[in-house]
């Protein structure tokens, strides 16, 4: 607007030394000096010129850059902490941008052998079973302040969870729909108050939002077996259904999260059962690294039978936390602990604690190493009621920056919860790769 304004006077100077000199006055040094206070005037007006030319290439530089910032993963991750594990959020350098549009897609094949695992399979015998899943996920911005995700999803395999009797479920990723493509979660996101609450609403995974844990969270690069990617403890709803998260991020020291779904997720009578949860996550910056100190609570209102087979007609309930801390850059370690109604749940406690190191100090710094243990305290109503342990070690090989093979072992001691079975090893390897 400045610069307009000086636009219009330089204009109206050079109109006026033409207007107010008569050409009775027009000798030749007169003539020389109203040609030199023209010729000021013009080289004022194309310094102007210039000036707003800069201007409006320096404001189409900050727009560009705006809108590339908005569409970015970086942008969608820091506004949505609780989404951790998937793709479009991650790296933003893997992935198509079409117009509006970013795309990204994840293949993810495992194969597993069960050994002395006689005790515990219906068949008596060990197994070799093998699993496929890809993830096709599709998001937008909507207008200034939203955005719209698409996960559309297919699988093939049980994997060994059928034929192993354990409660530490050794496959995650086992999510057979017969290689059908489902469309998983779908849902709208929305920003407001300086992008300090954000709004969700739509088929929403919960996994996803309760229990996150940036490095034990995702059975597709992380630890495989259920205890290490979400607790045991908590009854999630059957599937995904609808369901509504709200994030408030006052500062970068807490965040609060509440999110409600369906807990039966079969879209009719939406209301009648319920699942809840209330989270809470303090970032303390210990060692002036990344940490989550997450706490919460949760109830599943759909019916539930006691243990001792009276019906209580009533819903199941737990509270946990999930901890993670950065020690260095190369080590972050993070631990669980939750408990659940034992007179509703086989597991009465579940904690598990582990550790990532990145492969920097052997010069593969893409690579990652991780350890954990787990264990399945189960509630005094059922027999057996021992505690099930479990090891698992892996280690991520980064073929290029989109290909990841990890070799996988996991050691389950008392599997089934029984003293008297024999402990089982779990040998697998694991291929995933992003584009």
């Amino acid at each position: 607007m400045r610069l307009r304004v000086k636009m219009l006077a330089m204009a109206a100077a050079v109109l006026g030394v033409v207007l107010i000199s008569p050409p009775a006055q027009a000798d030749g040094d007169r003539l020389e000096k109203q040609v030199e206070k023209l010729t000021q005037a013009v080289a004022q007006l194309q310094e102007v010129v210039k000036e707003q030319g800069q201007e409006i290439k320096r404001q189409n530089s900050l727009i560009d850059q705006f809108e590339k910032d908005r569409r970015s993963a970086e942008t969608a991750a820091a506004l949505a902490p609780h989404i951790d594990k998937h793709l479009t959020h991650t790296e933003a350098g893997i992935g198509e941008q079409l117009g509006n549009l970013r795309i990204r897609a994840g293949l993810t094949g495992i194969v597993q052998s069960s050994i002395d695992a006689d005790d515990i399979t219906p068949a008596g015998a060990n197994h070799t079973d093998a699993t496929w899943s890809l993830d096709l996920e599709i998001e937008a911005p909507i207008g200034e302040n939203g955005f719209m995700f698409v996960d559309i999803e297919a699988a093939q395999g049980d994997g060994l969870n059928d034929d192993l009797g354990v409660f530490n479920t050794v496959n995650t990723d086992a999510l057979d729909n017969g290689g059908s493509l489902d469309f998983t979660e779908a849902w709208y996101q929305h920003y407001f108050r300086n992008e300090t609450v954000v709004l969700t609403v739509g088929k929403l995974g919960l996994y996803n939002h309760v229990d996150a844990n940036p490095i034990a969270n995702d059975q597709t690069v992380q630890f495989i077996n259920h205890a290490l990617v979400n607790s045991r403890a908590i009854e999630f709803p059957t599937g995904n259904g609808a369901g509504v998260h709200v994030g408030i991020y006052p500062n970068e020291f807490i965040e609060f999260n509440f999110t409600w779904a369906e807990a039966d997720a079969d879209w009719e009578d939406i209301f009648n059962d319920s699942f809840g949860v209330g989270e809470i996550n303090i970032k303390p910056g210990f060692l002036d690294r990344d940490g989550n100190y997450r706490f919460y609570a949760w109830y599943n209102g759909s019916d539930k039978d006691k243990l001792d087979g009276s019906d209580t007609g009533e819903g199941g309930w737990g509270v946990g936390m999930s901890l993670h801390q950065q020690l260095t850059d190369n080590i972050s370690v993070f631990t669980r602990l939750a408990y659940e109604d034992d007179e509703v749940y086989e597991i009465a406690t579940a904690w598990s604690a582990g550790v990532q190191i990145r492969g920097t100090k052997w010069n593969r710094e893409n690579d990652a190493l991780g350890i954990a243990i787990a264990q399945a305290i189960l509630s005094d109503n059922i027999s057996p009621d021992d505690s099930e342990t479990l090891l698992e070690i892996y280690y991520s090989y980064a073929v290029n920056a989109q290909l990841l093979i990890s070799p996988d072992i996991q050691i389950i001691n008392s599997p089934g919860g029984d003293d008297d079975n024999d402990t089982i090893l779990v040998l697998g390897v694991r291929g995933q790769v992003e584009f």
